[in-house]
């Protein structure tokens, strides 16, 4: 299945964001700009999960309580809702605090994807 929307995020792409404008970043002028977010590399972030307080009934009492569905407001009643502004909070930090993220080295190659991830949630699996 993956596959799959791999295959229908690059037609999009091709249609709606065809520039370029670094690895792992497309564009479509200037009202789109398109990149890749993955969920589960932002549950380790403390930031992700502080800007996630925003949108919980209360503050979590443990590290599992934190991902447990029933104690998020706003509708967010599915993993797949939370996982859509996971996606939406990485896009913010994009937008406003874009050092907060992982971004390609230099000479990776403009064609190639890229997951931005939030760094703080990366510096464990580092070593």
């Amino acid at each position: 299945m993956i596959g799959s929307q791999a295959t229908k995020g690059m037609h999009v792409l091709a249609r709606f964001a065809p520039e370029i404008t670094t690895a792992g970043v497309w564009q479509g002028g200037s009202a789109l700009t398109a990149f890749e977010a993955y969920p589960s590399a932002c549950k380790p972030s403390p930031l992700v999960r502080n800007l996630l307080q925003d949108y919980r009934i209360g503050p979590a009492k443990s590290a599992v309580d934190e991902w447990d569905m029933a104690g998020y407001k706003f509708g967010i009643d599915h993993e797949d809702k939370r996982d859509a502004l996971l996606c939406a909070l990485v896009a913010w930090l994009f937008h406003c605090e874009p050092d907060a993220l992982c971004f390609p080295d230099a000479d990776t190659p403009a064609g190639e994807g890229w997951i931005f991830a939030p760094r703080d949630g990366l510096k464990n699996l580092t070593s």
